[in-house]
């Protein structure tokens, strides 16, 4: 809501709100994390790099598999000095044992996470 709050037009490929009820109430609370900050990442780029636009799409199995692109802006040179935000988040998603990968081509930057999901009778720990 924020994101579309601040003039980001968004499309979603989301599980519908009673899964998503469901895996909040099973999955590790360090899984859900992983999960909403690489959407929230992603999200964040698209507004800063981007061209106003952003596309999410999540799928859960065994894994949480979750795809955020967003129109590059013709022209925009990258910034002078990368941020923090991917490193951080590649960091948390491999402590959760998944992949990160961010990529962009003439026309798109596409953000792609793995996360294996831990559900909640397993330590957040391991």
């Amino acid at each position: 809501a924020a994101s579309r709050d601040a003039g980001l037009e968004i499309r979603a490929d989301v599980p519908e709100a009673e899964m998503l009820d469901a895996y909040n109430q099973s999955w590790s609370v360090l899984s859900r994390l992983a999960v909403v900050r690489v959407v929230q990442e992603g999200l964040t780029n698209a507004m800063r790099h981007g061209a106003g636009d952003a596309t999410v799409s999540v799928e859960v199995a065994d894994e949480c598999r979750i795809t955020v692109t967003n129109t590059v802006q013709p022209g925009a040179a990258q910034p002078p000095t990368p941020g923090n935000g991917l490193a951080g988040l590649r960091e948390r998603v491999d402590l959760q044992g998944g992949d990160l990968v961010a990529r962009e081509t003439d026309e798109q930057f596409i953000l792609e996470a793995r996360i294996p999901l831990r559900h909640d009778r397993e330590s957040d720990h391991d």
